[in-house]
């Protein structure tokens, strides 16, 4: 597995963020809906249909993301019914790291989000698609689950392929 240390700050940010959102109290589930590559990124609509699949009593959806992921999280809250809090571009990496510790999971493609959840003890669900394979890139630790393709002759794709049916998402 792998540990990363937060800082007080960091811890502070967190607590002074999800009081903003009203959150105190209520269990979180973060999802992250970018990834390095398109042929890695799970479709928005499909986050939003499992964040309006949830029963609520599990959790309140948190957005999670760089700056450069604020189209994905806007085209999110736009397809999604329910309310979410949105994070994204928000934080910084420590400040991440303070806000996933709070989540009791975090729904994600392969990205380093992932790991630092991982890292401060939050359980990933690991959508993994495209030239990726949970063995070599998945969570690191126990309590994860990864959801690939089965039976896909092209699965995992070779980096340097193009696609032009994604059977995989």
């Amino acid at each position: 597995g792998l540990e990363m240390a937060v800082s007080d700050a960091d811890h502070a940010w967190a607590e002074r963020w999800i009081a903003a959102k009203g959150l105190n109290g209520r269990p979180l589930i973060a999802m992250q809906l970018g990834a390095s590559t398109e042929a890695k990124q799970w479709p928005v609509e499909r986050f939003a249909a499992l964040a309006d699949a949830l029963d609520p009593a599990l959790g309140e959806i948190v957005v999670i993301g760089g700056p450069n992921e604020r189209a994905l999280s806007q085209k999110f809250l736009a397809t999604v019914a329910r309310p979410v809090a949105d994070s994204t571009g928000e934080s910084s990496l420590g400040e991440l790291a303070a806000l996933l510790q709070r989540c009791r999971l975090l729904i994600t493609n392969d990205t380093g989000p992932m790991h630092i959840a991982t890292a401060v003890g939050t359980r990933v669900m690991d959508i993994s698609s495209g030239p990726v394979t949970a063995f070599e890139t998945g969570p690191y630790g126990d309590g994860h689950v990864v959801v690939e393709p089965a039976d896909l002759a092209c699965s995992p794709c070779p980096l340097d392929s193009e696609c032009h049916h994604f059977a995989c998402r």
